[in-house]
């Protein structure tokens, strides 16, 4: 087996290396996990550019901190090298993979016009539907509602690009509500929905920019020390889309008429 993978998240490029280990089993055992859990993200093609190089690296012993007073442990995660590069032990598993990837996705993208959003996702018309709203609010309902119709794309965390002037989705490798097919592909941006339970089915649309940024903020998962560089990007995203209210049922028939008589 090699001793490293490339892999491709929203137009960039990682590289995970497994160094050496006295503990093999222990290193087959995280390689096959990454495999399994990256394989539509890892491409054979060689990157002129890379982002980010993630190696799991050998340690004996784990560091182990405590807050005693609230009874918390923590434990080591990631180091970050002076050149950019992370290193990880072998005690470390895939979630913790999908953590170190996602802290240094969130710093890549705002700095590279991006940001993640917490969302769901379907693909209708050729195009990414985006489906807004807090804890409970439907979003995972919403794409299992469509999905006899319209492929889901997310039902959690999506990836918002843009790339040559327009907005693009895409796929992430986090852990999702349900797991659906993923690619390296990327979904314009068509229209986003703030969802609503109901007893019907209708759309409309929301003309006041102050209710919009209001709402949409909530859902966008910022880092800290770059919100400078994103609070532009994301009024650039507002103006640049329509929104909508969508009141819904869990009538999923009555759900995907909607959307094929929506214009």
């Amino acid at each position: 087996m090699p001793n490293f993978y490339l892999i491709k998240i929203a137009d960039f490029n990682f590289k995970i290396s497994f160094d050496k280990t006295p503990w093999t089993a222990l290193r087959d055992k995280t390689e096959t996990e990454f495999k399994h859990h990256f394989s539509r993200f890892i491409t054979t093609n060689k990157f002129i550019k890379l982002d980010c190089h993630i190696r799991y690296i050998h340690r004996q012993f784990t560091e182990l901190l405590s807050n005693k007073k609230k009874d918390q442990f923590y434990t080591y995660l990631f180091s970050k090298k002076a050149n950019g590069d992370i290193s990880t032990s072998y005690q470390n598993g895939t979630l913790h993979l999908l953590l170190i990837i996602k802290i240094i996705l969130q710093d890549l993208l705002s700095k590279n016009k991006g940001f993640l959003l917490h969302c769901s996702a379907a693909k209708i018309n050729n195009k990414a539907f985006l489906f807004v709203g807090g804890e409970g609010a439907g979003k995972s309902t919403i794409v299992k509602l469509l999905i006899k119709e319209y492929q889901p794309l997310t039902d959690d965390i999506a990836i918002i690009k843009k790339t040559n002037q327009k907005y693009c989705l895409f796929q992430s490798p986090f852990i999702e509500s349900n797991q659906y097919e993923k690619s390296n592909k990327k979904f314009t941006i068509s229209k986003i929905f703030f969802l609503k339970k109901s007893n019907t089915n209708f759309i409309e649309e929301i003309n006041k920019k102050y209710t919009i940024n209001k709402l949409f903020q909530k859902q966008i998962l910022f880092i800290e020390k770059n919100i400078g560089l994103q609070i532009p990007l994301i009024k650039d995203f507002i103006s640049n889309h329509k929104f909508f209210v969508m009141h819904f049922t869990k009538n999923s028939s009555k759900l995907i008429s909607l959307f094929k008589n929506y214009k």
